[in-house]
């Protein structure tokens, strides 16, 4: 994979494939951060009512995931998955 299909996995994995990657110094989400997001999970959904609590509940879990790797300057747990198996894929391809 190269570097830019592993960053689409590794947004789509993870769900930051919308969020910046720039927290403004913050050390959690505004609410209308977490709107945004919700509302992005209501329309992902097809725009099913009764989810609301829900979406935002998952939203603020991603958002404050999203800023606690952030404010470590740590790389997500599924950013380290496709790291290793880059790198074990490369290594099988040399010796190949």
């Amino acid at each position: 994979m190269t570097g830019t299909g592993t960053d689409f996995v590794i947004a789509r994995i993870t769900g930051e494939g919308w969020m910046g990657k720039d927290t403004g110094g913050r050390d959690h989400p505004t609410k209308v951060e977490v709107a945004q997001r919700a509302y992005g999970l209501y329309e992902a959904r097809g725009r099913i009512d009764g989810y609301d609590v829900e979406d935002w509940l998952v939203a603020e879990k991603e958002l404050t995931r999203h800023y606690a790797y952030s404010d470590l300057g740590a790389r997500s747990p599924a950013r380290e998955l496709i790291d290793a198996v880059s790198a074990l894929r490369n290594a099988s391809t040399l010796r190949s």
